[in-house]
């Protein structure tokens, strides 16, 4: 039993890095690309699932609730972020020719 104890808590380390991966992955293809929203989208899919992940390590007695209670306040500031920079993103409108200023020439 203790063997495969330890290999679900492989199993969930390699999860947990394989996701902030993910997540670090799509903030940045967000901050550089041109259609932000569905990046965005996906990392706060991502950050859901690491909350849920942390929660799991935490009732497996791999986390202690101290670190879960410091993970999650982390992960809750970075989505109310991502929630941010999505909200602006939607109430940004896009620019345009019509809205660039005329020459005054």
């Amino acid at each position: 039993m203790v063997e495969s104890s330890s290999n679900y808590k492989f199993l969930f380390g390699d999860r947990l890095v394989d996701i902030h991966l993910h997540l670090l992955e799509h903030l940045i293809a967000a901050y550089y690309g041109k259609d932000k929203i569905p990046h965005l989208r996906v990392a706060n899919t991502q950050l859901e699932k690491l909350r849920h992940l942390m929660r799991m390590c935490t009732q497996m007695k791999w986390l202690a609730p101290s670190q879960l209670e410091f993970a999650t306040r982390e992960l809750n500031a970075i989505g109310s972020l991502v929630g941010g920079w999505m909200r602006q993103q939607v109430l940004q409108p896009a620019y345009s020719s019509s809205n660039a200023p005329a020459d005054s020439a």
